[in-house]
């Protein structure tokens, strides 16, 4: 189908006869097929540094981590039987791609479970729910790679530095004054 062309149902029939020494009988039956022109869903799960949700130059991807797309199915309705995942992985620059999809409404959604220790805030997210999903609807020949998660850690470093005078890499209750800045 040209771009653009959308999802289009035609009837092809087939006429069959059965032949015997007595009768003759023709038979036909009609199936139906469904042709959809196909579309993507993908692009990158990155590391928010800065935490502002936005995928600035320099910030490192998150590969090895599972990401689901689930399509609501041809009756656009989710939780029924023609409901379909399609699962995949980032490589190892973040990146992921689901290909051969049909038109309709999709949620992605990013496997947290899969994140490096400590990365566990979803900064940057599609729909701006900062859930680690995203829902879309996919056009006909859509190719949607603007479905971008980032992720920042939770942790924080910190304690106290103080002037180790006697060299042991633990601070005395006394003669071991902290250092200001």
């Amino acid at each position: 189908l040209p771009t653009g062309s959308g999802v289009a149902t035609r009837d092809y029939v087939n006429h069959v006869e059965a032949t015997s020494t007595e009768i003759v009988t023709p038979v036909e039956n009609t199936a139906r097929a469904h042709v959809f022109a196909a579309g993507s869903i993908g692009d990158r799960i990155w590391l928010d540094t800065d935490g502002d949700g936005i995928q600035d130059a320099g910030e490192p991807s998150i590969g090895d981590v599972d990401v689901v797309v689930h399509w609501f199915g041809l009756d656009g309705i989710a939780g029924n039987s023609d409901d379909q995942d399609f699962p995949t992985t980032t490589d190892s620059s973040g990146n992921y791609l689901v290909t051969g999809l049909e038109p309709g409404t999709y949620i992605v959604t990013v496997d947290t479970a899969d994140l490096p220790a400590g990365i566990t805030a979803n900064t940057g997210d599609p729909d701006g729910g900062a859930n680690a999903t995203a829902q879309l609807v996919l056009s006909p020949d859509e190719d949607r790679r603007d479905q971008d998660f980032g992720f920042r850690g939770v942790g924080r470093i910190g304690d106290r530095v103080w002037y180790d005078r006697d060299g042991d890499g633990v601070q005395a209750s006394t003669g071991e004054p902290g250092v200001a800045g």
